[in-house]
């Protein structure tokens, strides 16, 4: 993969499969992508992907509109050094595949979101407890760079991405 220069107006060239000839030959076309666009999809593939939130903070109103939890304070130590406890804040992918059995004692105001620890390949977040800030650390091993933190019983929790926007595919055989 071509790392991004840092010129929005950069085109990076590609060969994509093209309609078969006549003959039934496979063909190949060749076009390009400007770094601008292929940057939008790169976020957004990153958001997708690694965008957590710890249980409760998030809501579903009657109306199916995910808001804030007013009465969220946070997460245990306990509760926090689990991974069951923290969400993908995204259109659920895991949850609408599960059985009814697995879904029956399940809150729809709480449990709307995809859990980490429902994820396909597992193992692929990083979870610790730094002690000196009392607060929990989540780091994505599938994109190196990004970091979840949530203080300790406490409302505050956030996230950032600072990385190559290169996702690690090497991840399945680290594990």
């Amino acid at each position: 993969f071509t790392p991004f220069t840092g010129d929005p107006a950069h085109k990076f060239d590609y060969t994509a499969a093209g309609p078969p000839s006549e003959s039934g030959e496979a063909t190949t076309v060749e076009s390009y992508v400007l770094e601008e666009e292929r940057l939008a999809c790169v976020v957004q593939e990153i958001d997708q992907q690694c965008s957590v939130v710890p249980y409760g903070s998030y809501m579903l109103q009657s109306g199916q509109q995910v808001v804030t939890n007013p009465y969220y304070k946070g997460l245990s130590l306990e509760k926090g050094t689990d991974m069951a406890s923290y969400l993908h804040l995204r259109q659920p992918e895991v949850l609408p595949n599960k059985a009814i059995s697995e879904l029956a004692g399940l809150s729809k105001e709480m449990d709307f979101l995809d859990r980490l620890g429902d994820d396909v390949l597992k193992g692929a977040w990083s979870l610790k407890h730094d002690t000196p800030n009392n607060m929990i650390i989540i780091r994505s091993l599938a994109f190196p760079g990004y970091v979840f933190f949530s203080v300790v019983n406490s409302n505050i929790f956030g996230s950032c991405y600072v990385g190559t926007g290169l996702r690690n595919w090497d991840l399945a055989f680290m594990l």
